[in-house]
């Protein structure tokens, strides 16, 4: 049985880490796309692209799509005019509307890639230590002898 220098089986880490890349590669697509799509939506799309991170950090993500899609209460309450249509881009509201529509779809996925990620990471760290606990009850017997020898000396 292979071991990496953790002590880890690599054939038990692999799917893990395959997981884990996949994940990290399309968490990386989904967050290159939200700008895109509200640039496309919205005038000024750095504003919106600010007011969507600080939402997200105080809200979460569900209250976001809610904004976006203008069913929450939290849109009468909170100045994110960006989010109300007034200040679509210039140009095709239709073509706003479903960039819109496409932003919520991505922002869900984005959460839900976030949530895997943090699941594959604990999974990997909790290998690893079973592996390591391992590692040090097999060495426990062989440094109970050193002691044994020392004080016999």
């Amino acid at each position: 049985m292979p071991a990496t220098i953790s002590g880890a089986d690599p054939r038990e880490l692999a799917p893990i880490d395959d997981a884990l890349a996949q994940a990290r590669a399309g968490l990386h697509v989904l967050e290159a796309k939200i700008p895109r799509l509200l640039r496309t939506a919205f005038g000024n799309g750095p504003l919106a692209e600010q007011r969507l991170a600080q939402m997200s950090r105080r809200h979460g993500t569900e209250t976001i799509v809610a904004a976006l899609e203008d069913r929450h209460p939290l849109v009468q309450r909170v100045h994110i005019g960006f989010l109300r249509g007034s200040l679509f881009a210039p140009g095709d509201r239709q073509a706003a509307r479903a960039a819109i529509s496409d932003l919520t779809a991505t922002i869900r996925d984005r959460a839900k890639l976030k949530n895997k990620i943090a699941d594959l990471e604990k999974a990997r760290h909790a290998i690893l230590e079973r592996a390591n606990q391992k590692r040090i009850k097999d060495l426990s017997p062989e440094r109970q002898r050193d002691r044994e020898i020392k004080r016999k000396r």
